[in-house]
């Protein structure tokens, strides 16, 4: 039998609860969607359930959110689209700068930076 990871579960709870918040929706309309009991659904969201592939595709589903989004926070899709088009708007100097912010930000959480 796999070995639970309480880290990733936990992960994942947030992520879906925010999601769901995003779109507005109660715990309770959430799982009707979904296709989910309320009370498995909520504890889905709290951490205490971890998530199978089946209900896994479901939520993606009903939130129409990536698998890749809730398993590891990788960056959406669409978070890349709006990244682009921001950029888009700016001239070269004004990208340095705002490329220059984003490495600071990163250095000041503790990331290191990716290789160009």
């Amino acid at each position: 039998m796999a070995k639970r990871n309480p880290e990733l579960i936990q992960a994942i709870a947030k992520r879906i609860a925010e999601r769901r918040i995003e779109l507005k929706l109660t715990q309770e309309s959430a799982a009707d969607l979904v296709g989910l009991s309320r009370p498995f659904y909520a504890c889905i969201e709290r951490g205490e359930k971890g998530v199978g592939s089946d209900s896994l595709l479901k939520i993606c589903k009903a939130f129409e959110i990536s698998a890749d989004y809730l398993l590891t926070g990788a960056m959406q899709p669409e978070e890349r689209q709006y990244i682009n088009k921001m950029m888009a708007q700016l001239n070269e100097e004004q990208r340095k700068f705002a490329l220059a912010i984003i490495e600071n930000l990163l250095l000041a959480c503790g990331y290191e930076l990716p290789k160009k």
